[in-house]
């Protein structure tokens, strides 16, 4: 199992790369980690190894691998339909039931 850790840590950094970049160069990004300080988001792809989570700290948003105890909102589905979730119509792959939202669905 120590090999699935060290790829998930391995995930979890670019990604934590481009959201540092994204909140440093978008005021309203700013603003709504502001809002949700202290909150938490698990995104569980059913895929050993490759699970994340975000919580926003300091005014920062954190991407950390593995699956927090709980999260405020938790968004399930397989690596591409998460994926698909950037597209033009988002709504379209939740209300199909590709990706589930469970716990505070406004946050997510």
């Amino acid at each position: 199992m120590p090999i699935l850790n060290q790829l998930s840590a391995l995930l979890a950094r670019p990604v934590q790369y481009m959201l540092d970049r994204g909140v440093e160069h978008s005021s309203t990004a700013a603003a709504l980690c502001r809002r949700l300080e202290g909150r938490s988001m698990a995104v569980v792809t059913g895929v050993a190894g490759f699970d994340l989570y975000f919580t926003v700290a300091d005014g920062k948003l954190v991407c950390q691998s593995g699956r927090p105890a709980q999260a405020d909102a938790t968004l399930s589905g397989s690596p591409l339909n998460l994926a698909r979730l950037a597209a033009a119509d988002p709504e379209a792959v939740i209300r199909a039931g590709h990706v589930r939202i469970s716990g505070d669905t406004d946050m997510a």
